[in-house]
């Protein structure tokens, strides 16, 4: 008989190979590492990682609802869960430009948001209900 595959979410973050899931956790320091991302997200990441020379920094994966109020001015950010839901959102920082395209080159087929801010940081969800193709955007006040 054949290896079974894994059966739960806790399972499945287990498999990441470049990415831990306390990196896509709540950096605030109050909340005991509140993850909400959906394991999909981070399984796509970590695929995405394994074709790139050296993967991304996670800058923002989740944040708890205190420290989204702390952060950021939208009470529907993509980073905090709503109702117990799971969150599709992360923020990555790129060594140069030339990583930046490499992720881009690989990731624009799974993303349904890209937003590129300063600081060779770039915003992206990954909503499991994508669009047809993803919308790029250009934000200046990315923290």
């Amino acid at each position: 008989m054949g290896q079974r595959g894994p059966k739960s979410h806790a399972d499945l973050w287990d498999t990441l190979q470049h990415f831990r899931p306390g990196i896509f956790a709540c950096k605030c320091g109050q909340c005991a590492g509140h993850n909400t991302l959906h394991v999909n997200v981070a399984l796509a990441l970590d695929e995405i990682a394994e074709k790139m020379d050296s993967p991304p920094l996670v800058v923002t994966g989740c944040r708890c609802p205190t420290h989204n109020r702390l952060t950021n001015k939208d009470p529907y950010s993509p980073h905090c869960a709503q109702n117990g839901e799971k969150t599709y959102a992360v923020d990555l920082k790129f060594a140069n430009a030339e990583q930046a395209f490499q992720f881009l080159k690989e990731a624009v087929q799974l993303c349904s948001v890209i937003i590129a801010g300063p600081g060779k940081i770039l915003h992206i969800e990954m909503h499991p209900k994508a669009y047809a193709a993803p919308r790029f955007w250009r934000k200046l006040d990315m923290e």
